[in-house]
């Protein structure tokens, strides 16, 4: 599909341009949160591995609540790809994306 062209210079027209533009940016941020999530825990086995205590300091995430919070960073990749495994992106943020962020 092409991209659907809309008016940037309308009040809601920049609006959908700012909403898109920041989930194409959390697109890209969440990526890269997701693959070091699955480094550091061994593709999620291993969810303590994102806690203060296991050392890695990478996410600082408070002891006990790295399980909750792998599976909401899980939760957020669903809900920004169609397909999270190969980063396919949900279609209409492609669709009305006007340029980059």
């Amino acid at each position: 599909m092409t991209n659907i062209a809309y008016s940037l210079t309308t009040p809601f027209g920049r609006q959908t341009y700012t909403a898109v533009q920041a989930i194409r940016k959390a697109q890209s941020l969440l990526q890269s949160i997701k693959q070091k999530a699955d480094d550091v825990t061994g593709g999620g086995v291993t969810p303590a591995n994102l806690e203060d205590a296991a050392g890695a300091n990478l996410f600082g995430v408070a002891t006990g609540q790295g399980a909750n919070y792998y599976a909401a960073i899980q939760a957020l990749d669903a809900a920004l790809f169609t397909t999270p495994t190969t980063w396919t992106p949900v279609q209409a943020s492609v669709d009305l994306d006007q340029g980059s962020f």
